[in-house]
């Protein structure tokens, strides 16, 4: 069974990830009303548009204080706190990703290795082969964790733009012709093999991390 500290991290995340739900359809309900309606000045309307922007405002400060209460509980625990930095040194990656990525690997301690968790996760690409003729994607890629799935993919999004290494990265893919989601899925693997390096050898993130770790290894 999962650590206390872990499994109210979990709960706590689940939670959130609910209330993003009920604000995006909120958001997307009113939004539709405001597109199909015919009299934007009847009472029925402004009626509606006030309950539902408060209804919103009221969501946005509950998942806010959702947060705070996240990070208050990695602060209370020195190691997951210290994961948490080596993880948020990563330019995309934040709180959430963060927190979701340390609770779902048991604070690394469950799932140990990036390609496990890159399973989990719904971004390893399995093929079905047989013999010369049938080369195809698994029908079981979908069965994964669809919530880390999305804030990952958000994360490798956050990291395309502003971290100068994956960039480079996802531009080389580019030039060779892979299609944006190939390039997206494939930020995201390499995303989770610098956060697991990071943790393993207990370090923040910097350009070109690797090489850096392996120069200081050859000099010890």
């Amino acid at each position: 069974p999962d650590a206390e500290a872990i499994a109210d991290l979990k709960e706590l995340i689940c939670y959130r990830d609910s209330l993003v739900e009920r604000r995006k359809e909120c958001k997307v309900r009113l939004a539709n009303k405001k597109e199909t309606l015919v009299n934007r000045n009847s009472k029925a309307w402004k009626c509606i548009e006030r309950l539902s922007k408060a209804e919103i405002k009221r969501l946005d400060k509950v998942i806010g204080e959702c947060d705070e209460e996240i990070r208050n509980l990695m602060k209370e625990d020195e190691e997951m706190e210290k994961n948490y930095q080596h993880l948020t040194s990563i330019v995309g990656i934040g709180l959430i990703n963060g927190a979701a990525l340390i609770a779902y690997t048991g604070n690394f301690k469950k799932i140990t290795t990036p390609n496990k968790m890159s399973c989990y996760c719904g971004c390893f690409t399995f093929y079905e082969d047989s013999g010369t003729s049938v080369h195809r994607k698994s029908p079981y890629r979908n069965a994964c964790c669809k919530m880390l799935k999305g804030y990952l993919r958000m994360a490798a999004k956050s990291a395309m733009l502003a971290n100068t290494e994956l960039r480079k990265y996802s531009e080389r893919l580019r030039e060779k012709g892979k299609p944006y989601a190939v390039i997206l899925n494939n930020v995201a693997n390499k995303l989770l093999h610098i956060m697991f390096s990071l943790v393993k050898h207990d370090y923040d993130y910097e350009y070109n991390h690797e090489i850096v770790r392996r120069m200081e290894r050859e000099i010890a």
